[in-house]
């Protein structure tokens, strides 16, 4: 039994070239962060870029590409990305809403104070 057949990929120079895609996700979301220019949008595009250069590392690039939208497409990962949208339309909503700014002022109208806010 091959590597193909048995589901594992390999990757140049060793297994751990795996981690290059998500370690380019993770280095170009934290500089994002410190540059104050971290959105959604960017984020998806560190994700591609990582997975983009994690293929050169990969011996059997369609096997690798194969492999990434079998991911995508698996029940754990469309949650993931339904949780993420999820997310992002309740946080436009609270933003958008002035929910927070809103409960802020209620709880300052009633005299809340301390762990009771919260």
């Amino acid at each position: 039994m091959d590597k193909k057949d048995s589901g594992i990929l390999s990757f140049r120079p060793s297994q751990f070239a795996a981690l290059v895609p998500f370690a380019i996700f993770i280095i170009i979301t934290i500089s994002l962060s410190f540059m104050k220019a971290a959105d959604l949008n960017m984020m998806i595009a560190s994700g591609i870029i990582g997975l983009i250069i994690g293929m050169f590392f990969c011996e059997d690039k369609e096997e690798y590409w194969n492999v990434i939208i079998e991911g995508l497409g698996s029940d754990v990962g469309m949650t993931a990305v339904l949780i993420w949208i999820v997310v992002g339309i309740y946080g436009s909503v609270l933003k958008s809403g002035k929910i927070v700014e809103g409960l802020v002022w209620l709880s300052c109208k009633l005299g809340v104070k301390g762990a009771a806010s919260q």
